[in-house]
């Protein structure tokens, strides 16, 4: 159970900083990105 939470945020915590990157870099793009 903890160890699904802590994939799952982790996940979560990935996608938040990928979106954060490209946000504020517009020019900058993670290869390979995947969008839930």
């Amino acid at each position: 159970m903890a160890l699904e939470y802590l994939r799952e945020y982790r996940t979560y915590f990935h996608k938040w900083v990928e979106d954060t990157l490209v946000n504020k870099h517009p020019n900058f793009a993670l290869p390979g990105r995947v969008k839930l």
